[in-house]
């Protein structure tokens, strides 16, 4: 696991042209905001909102 968070992640932006898609954290009690960016992507999951996030390495399956 690379990385992983229990808050609200949004769509933030995302390019078709670029191939990138930008998550951006709900704020918390002041802590920073967490923004995440993910290039290339090649297909993305119509959801808007995420509660929680995790990240990990792909594998070939």
């Amino acid at each position: 696991m690379l990385f992983r968070s229990d808050r609200t992640f949004k769509v933030w932006a995302y390019s078709f042209s670029h191939s990138q898609l930008l998550l951006h954290s709900a704020l918390v009690d002041g802590d920073p905001r967490i923004d995440v960016l993910f290039k290339p992507v090649l297909a993305m999951p119509t959801g808007m909102a995420y509660d929680g996030l995790v990240i990990r390495c792909a594998t070939a399956e």
